[in-house]
């Protein structure tokens, strides 16, 4: 692309943000956005950076793209918020290939097809050494049913989701050498690669009033359960 208009167009048109819940999507200084009456904004940020969050000699460009918005949307699960938007902030090397960038934008639309979200906005920089994408993620709440990680009572029984320690697994064997694109380990690295947010097994249990308190394990369960516990002062 030769200058950011021409960037933006390219980028507006892979990235549809057309929603009932939008009065001004991407294209305009800022996204408008309609909540129903007595709900609360839920709203989270990761930042992704190349050579800590992603090495990009290993990890297919989908998966990054991918990865980047289950992160935010892990985030909302754990507040058993319904996924509204997704904001996208990018940071790009200049011999950055296109090629490259299509692979990601892929893996984030899949990522939001996934989980319901929308494109909502973001911004643009080119000249980086590295790569990097800003997400902001955005949900919506009943006003007061946003569970928390403080909630938690002596006596609780603690439940995890999902099978823990796959990621890392995932991870290891591509610095071992093993393939994104050997079908023989595909079950074995999808965890890694596309992690898949809790969002409709949270929203279910919240609906049935079960947790007392949830948090996204992205640290692991020895270093989130202590996070948990101290916010809950058991």
């Amino acid at each position: 692309m030769r200058n950011e208009v021409e960037w933006l167009a390219w980028l507006e048109r892979r990235l549809p943000t057309r929603s009932f819940q939008f009065s001004v999507g991407v294209g305009d200084d800022a996204a408008v956005i309609r909540f129903p009456p007595g709900s609360e904004a839920v709203i989270t940020t990761d930042l992704i950076a190349e050579g800590v969050h992603f090495l990009a000699k290993i990890h297919p460009p989908d998966a990054v793209g991918f990865k980047a918005v289950m992160r935010g949307a892990s985030d909302l699960a754990a507040m058993a918020a319904t996924p509204i938007a997704v904001f996208l902030s990018l940071c790009l090397r200049r011999d950055t290939p296109r090629r490259w960038l299509e692979g990601f934008l892929t893996g984030v639309r899949q990522a939001c097809r996934s989980v319901g979200l929308k494109i909502g906005g973001g911004d643009t920089a080119i000249g980086s050494r590295s790569f990097f994408v800003d997400v902001t993620v955005l949900g919506q709440v009943k006003h007061g049913k946003a569970i928390l990680r403080s909630g938690a009572k002596p006596g609780d029984e603690l439940y995890v989701s999902g099978q823990l320690g796959r990621a890392a697994l995932g991870l290891a064997m591509l610095r071992h050498g093993a393939s994104p694109r050997n079908k023989r380990w595909r079950k074995e690295l999808r965890q890694h690669l596309y992690p898949q947010a809790r969002c409709r097994v949270a929203l279910e249990l919240a609906r049935l009033g079960l947790p007392t308190a949830m948090i996204d394990l992205s640290d692991g369960l020895s270093t989130d359960l202590g996070h948990l516990c101290r916010a809950s002062q058991v």
